[in-house]
């Protein structure tokens, strides 16, 4: 009487259920914010650092990537060198415009000149265009291949043409500066928000208005 074999089918353990997603969704969120955190450090970094975190955030939105951190680091090394540029002609002139805004709306208190105050009413304004060029150049270089200068000139060009989208972002990149300057409570509240996943939470929202944005002025090749 032969005895019967009975073929071992391997199985394959797959968890597919919402929860596990959600979860394994903020694990990567977290752990590109601590990465994010990292390579900012030396401060000159934060362009690379922006973009190289921009660029994981859309490909995780379209799910093309499958190793988060590997391609942050990637994409870190590979856009160094004009992420910086940028990031060195925003930091300097926002540096100027912010003292100088803080130094005028200090002084017209004291000062009887009303001019000072017109001064700096242009001065906040020009704060805000710089803003609004803050929120796109990282996602633009992130996105497309072009010159610091051109990315620059995009980056005003987007910001004013999609000015209610524009709002919402300056908003959202404002917002440690904000609760910095004007509310300590919230400060010391968003603090261990922001250094578990305040900045990538941040960059992955931005991303669901930049793909509905950038999709414009994407050029479809047909082979």
């Amino acid at each position: 009487m032969e005895e019967k074999k009975k073929e071992k089918k391997k199985r394959k353990f797959v968890i597919n259920n919402p929860f596990f997603d959600f979860m394994g969704e903020i694990g990567d969120w977290v752990g590109l914010n601590i990465l994010f955190l990292i390579t900012s450090v030396p401060l000159v970094t934060v362009g690379a650092s922006l973009t190289a975190l921009y660029k994981v955030m859309m490909k995780k939105s379209r799910d093309e990537a499958p190793y988060p951190a590997a391609l942050y680091l990637r994409t870190f090394r590979q856009e160094w060198r004009q992420s910086t540029a940028l990031w060195l002609i925003l930091l300097v002139s926002g540096t100027i415009l912010g003292f100088d805004f803080l130094y005028v709306s200090g002084a017209w208190r004291h000062w009887s000149a009303g001019i000072l105050r017109y001064w700096n009413v242009g001065l906040g304004c020009l704060l805000l265009v710089w803003l609004m060029v803050f929120s796109y150049v990282f996602p633009l270089q992130a996105y497309f291949e072009n010159s610091v200068k051109n990315t620059l000139k995009n980056a005003f060009l987007m910001s004013v043409r999609h000015a209610p989208f524009t709002l919402v972002l300056v908003a959202a990149n404002s917002l440690p500066l904000l609760c910095l300057a004007f509310s300590p409570v919230l400060t010391w509240l968003l603090t261990p928000v922001y250094l578990v996943i305040g900045f990538s939470m941040t960059a992955g929202l931005g991303v669901q208005v930049f793909e509905r944005i950038f999709a414009e002025y994407i050029e479809e090749y047909v082979s």
